[in-house]
């Protein structure tokens, strides 16, 4: 029973709500009364003379059962939890009033807890010690000629606030503890996740998670007769790049086109790379007009700002092909077929362009 513990468990009281109106109830809870703390001053009296025995006889029993002895650490561990269980035998009952005597209570628990220790091992523990004491104050009380119950009751009583403060205090550090690893568990769920979809190299969606949510806003844009519209964008001679300056130029250039292409779109949107050069725009809410001018000035912009690499810049164009949904459209795989083949005419008419499929009317 050892009342230390780390500093985040500081002011116990206020956290349990323990002021003097709640140590009025408790102390009713467990039929505690003035005459009782009388017989505690009498019982404290004697504390000093048996408290040695009574630590030894707690402890004997604790290292004899194989579950606890693992438990409770080497020599130099138990002899200072000896040391700790003798004051607490010395302070038993004093002050019993008081918050200061609540919060030393509370502590046996969160102690038992942070030691692996079960809540069933602080109850056990408060049984055997109340045994060994029962045992001694009846020998006490004979020697002194005194009726040994009216003591002994007193002794339960405060046994029991005790044993109900110290499993009060192991339960919510338990609590405590299992949403600490709840939240852990969550946020390394959420960092997992959140690896597994996004692309490595250039910090936007992948394949995998693109598409996923583009079938979540197409099947909604669908339901809801709201506007969406799909890009499909292409660095042009890309190759060229990795063939003159060397795959870390390229790398370098999808990095910064996937960080151009995010800033200029809004977070609602989605943006992905769908496979080496080629990324995939998805324009919620957006009109077919409104999204050829996002196009455009996605188009314009890179081309207009060559990638920073080294001691030469490394200019760059894109092709961009539209495609909207329709009516007709009859799911997102046909709505990405209609965006290539508009990229693919963006290509044919000489690249940096933004184009609609040419099979498919323009709107106005």
């Amino acid at each position: 029973m050892d009342d230390q513990t780390n500093g985040d468990w500081d002011d116990l009281c206020p956290r349990f709500g323990i002021d003097a109106s709640a140590i009025e109830r408790r102390r009713n809870h467990v039929a505690l009364g003035h005459e009782d703390d009388h017989a505690m001053a009498e019982i404290c009296a004697a504390l000093p003379k048996i408290a040695d025995d009574v630590v030894d006889r707690f402890y004997e029993h604790l290292l004899a059962q194989p579950d606890l002895r693992g438990e409770l650490g080497g020599d130099s561990e138990i002899t200072a939890l000896k040391g700790t269980l003798r004051a607490y035998l010395v302070g038993m009952g004093q002050g019993g009033t008081e918050p200061a005597y609540f919060e030393s209570r509370l502590r046996v628990g969160l102690v038992h807890e942070a030691r692996g220790l079960l809540p069933r091992h602080v109850m056990e523990s408060f049984a055997v010690l109340f045994d060994a004491l029962a045992e001694h104050f009846e020998a006490w009380a004979r020697a002194q000629g005194k009726d040994a119950a009216p003591l002994v009751r007193s002794l339960a009583k405060f046994m029991w606030l005790d044993a109900a403060l110290g499993v009060e205090a192991y339960q919510e550090a338990a609590a405590s503890r299992m949403q600490t690893v709840v939240v852990r568990a969550q946020e390394a769920e959420g960092q997992l996740r959140e690896a597994s979809s996004i692309d490595e190299l250039t910090g936007i969606a992948n394949r995998r998670e693109l598409m996923s949510r583009l079938e979540v806003e197409f099947d909604r844009s669908r339901r809801y007769e709201i506007p969406f519209v799909l890009l499909f964008a292409d660095l042009d001679l890309f190759k060229r790049v990795n063939d003159e300056r060397g795959h870390e130029a390229g790398d370098a250039v999808l990095k910064d086109i996937a960080n151009r292409l995010r800033e200029g779109t809004r977070p609602a949107d989605v943006v992905g790379r769908y496979g080496g050069e080629e990324f995939v725009i998805g324009l919620v809410q957006t009109p077919l007009d409104r999204a050829v001018k996002i196009a455009e000035r996605l188009r314009r912009a890179i081309a207009l700002q060559p990638v920073n690499y080294g001691d030469e810049p490394i200019s760059m164009t894109i092709s961009i092909g539209v495609a909207p949904l329709r009516d007709t459209t009859p799911d997102l795989a046909a709505l990405l077929v209609e965006a290539d083949a508009a990229l693919y005419q963006a290509k044919r008419q000489g690249r940096n362009a933004v184009c609609q499929d040419a099979a498919v009317p323009k709107d106005g």
